[in-house]
């Protein structure tokens, strides 16, 4: 079928073939009615070539040829001559060749060299055919799409194909042609009279056929397969045996193998049990001497803490006596002062120093009542930690009053009657109403989203399934119904998509209040709600940018869509 192929070699071949054939095989006893069927297959075969090869011709270059044209006639006449030849070959296998070993045929050497002479009578024929189609083939793949070759241009290449083939210059492709089937009609139809008549039959010989090779090695082959069953029956028996002892061994292997991981596991299990009760010792005697250390610290702790108490204690007894002693000071001083305020109001000024004085210093010494000397008072730790317990104590007792002043309000607030709150009337249907329309709404999400993932599913099925169009076929022999059931499913979607996203418009504008306008006829969305869902689905412009076009070309417009960002970035820019 494939017309690049050579067909030389293969020739070549076959006559190599039948040539080693009449030479190995010349002395073996050869069946006629075999001849006779293996040459009516090369003529079956013939037939069919001729066919497929005026098939290509029609195919490629029958527009060209007119039915009263030499080259349409001579096709014609070659198609109804090669139906002839496939019927006589086709009665000759049918009513000559035997169907049992009753009867043979016996063919004499004169008819079988007649046989095989019509049948390369016949061959010519299709090599014809065969090498006419290749040059036509040939010739109109160079050509354009819309061209094609003249009808002179065939009867040319018709004409060099008969000289190469029949090796005739004088007569035309058509007589020769003519006179080929001629010999070939005629000898296979007086072939089939004679056979019919039975010229050919003979009775079957006693004569056997040589054995052929392939049998004679088919024979000893099973000779010795049936030797060799019994060997291959005991083998199989030792293998199984082996293959049972190989299971037991490798059950005992798993058996031991087992055995050492349990005692590994125990050898560990072992080893950190005694590295478990060393930790915890070494944790206990690290306790034991942390105790110690810190019971030594406290004691020192208490220690210090008596030894500075004690020294507390004594300075406070030095500064007792201290302060008594000041105080003595201090009274014989105010005596003086209040004597001396009587006579001089110079006293008076002093008596008023030394009052303010003693407060916080006192002057020098009772003998000495001219000369001023300060007293520093220091307060001691001791009354330092008193006061300071003072004050906790006082917030302490403060928040106790507030949460007992709380717990008596709380006490009088639930010992006060409840407050009556009568009832609003009309409160219940309402809910009910509320919840229905929930529940319708909630039906409506669920019928849309179905149907948009039926939607989607359609649109990702129409992209993943495209159509090619074919542009090795002509325009006229395209399918233009596709196209059109393409665009028409194109804009079936389109419309779809447009009622899905109304009716979402619709649902969205019931459910957000003050969204759907209500009339005595129908509903509508609101204006102010249409234009809030416009502004969400398309970007938001933030300024526009123009850029001047030095050409002669009218500039064209390119929206942008930029964040608050990125457009201060490009204005930032532009003004540097």
């Amino acid at each position: 079928l494939d017309d690049n192929a050579p067909m030389e070699p293969l020739k070549k071949a076959i006559a190599n073939y039948a040539m080693m054939v009449r030479f190995h095989f010349n002395q073996e006893i050869a069946s006629c009615s075999e001849f006779l069927q293996d040459h009516l297959e090369t003529l079956n075969s013939g037939s069919d070539g001729i066919s497929i090869g005026l098939a290509k011709f029609k195919e490629n270059c029958g527009k060209n040829c007119d039915e009263g044209s030499e080259l349409g006639t001579l096709f014609a006449d070659i198609e109804l001559r090669n139906m002839e030849v496939r019927q006589l070959s086709r009665k000759i296998k049918r009513r000559g060749i035997p169907q049992d070993d009753s009867s043979e045929l016996s063919l004499p050497k004169e008819v079988q060299d007649s046989l095989l002479e019509c049948v390369k009578t016949y061959e010519k024929t299709v090599q014809f055919v065969y090498e006419y189609m290749c040059i036509v083939h040939e010739k109109a793949a160079a050509l354009p799409e819309d061209e094609s070759l003249l009808s002179g241009q065939l009867e040319e290449m018709s004409q060099d194909v008969g000289i190469l083939v029949f090796e005739n210059d004088t007569d035309t492709p058509k007589d020769c042609l003519s006179s080929a089937f001629n010999d070939v009609i005629g000898y296979l139809s007086s072939f089939l009279i004679k056979m019919q008549e039975g010229e050919y039959d003979c009775k079957p010989s006693g004569k056997t056929k040589a054995e052929l090779p392939y049998v004679a090695r088919a024979k000893a082959l099973r000779h010795e397969l049936a030797e060799s069953g019994s060997v291959e029956e005991k083998l199989a028996a030792k293998d199984k045996e082996l293959q049972d002892a190989r299971r037991a061994l490798k059950l005992k292997s798993e058996e031991v193998a087992q055995a050492n991981i349990r005692v590994g596991l125990l050898e560990k299990r072992l080893d950190n049990s005694s590295k478990e009760a060393d930790s915890r010792v070494e944790q206990v005697n690290k306790k034991l001497e942390q105790t110690n250390a810190d019971l030594e610290k406290k004691s020192r702790e208490y220690e210090e803490t008596m030894d500075a108490l004690q020294a507390d204690i004594d300075n406070l007894e030095k500064e007792k006596l201290d302060f008594k002693k000041k105080l003595e000071n201090l009274s014989k001083k105010s005596l003086l002062q209040d004597l001396a305020r009587q006579t001089s109001g110079i006293g008076a000024l002093v008596a008023g120093a030394a009052g303010k004085g003693g407060v916080g210093s006192a002057r020098g010494p009772p003998g000495s009542p001219g000369e001023p000397v300060q007293v520093v008072i220091k307060d001691s730790p001791v009354i330092l930690r008193q006061v300071d317990s003072l004050k906790a104590a006082l917030n302490y007792v403060k928040n106790e009053n507030t949460r007992i002043k709380g717990e008596n309000l709380k006490a009088r607030l639930r010992a006060l009657p409840p407050i009556y709150v009568p009832p609003k009337l009309g409160s219940a249907p309402s809910a009910i109403s509320a919840t229905g329309k929930r529940l319708e709404s909630l039906t409506k999400i669920n019928e849309y989203s179905n149907e948009v993932q039926s939607l989607l599913e359609n649109i990702n099925l129409l992209s993943a399934t495209p159509q090619v169009v074919n542009l090795t076929k002509p325009k006229a022999a395209r399918n233009s119904f596709r196209e059109v059931d393409r665009m028409a499913t194109l804009k079936e979607l389109m419309k779809k998509k447009d009622e899905l996203q109304q009716q979402i418009h619709q649902l969205m504008a019931s459910v957000h209040p003050g969204a759907n306008i209500e009339t005595s006829f129908s509903s509508f969305v609101s204006p102010t709600f249409s234009k809030a869902l416009q502004e969400k689905i398309t970007p938001a412009v933030l300024g526009k940018i123009t850029i001047p076009n030095e050409s002669e070309d009218k500039g064209k417009v390119y929206p942008v869509t930029l964040r608050s960002n990125e457009f201060r970035r490009i204005h930032e820019t532009f003004l540097n």
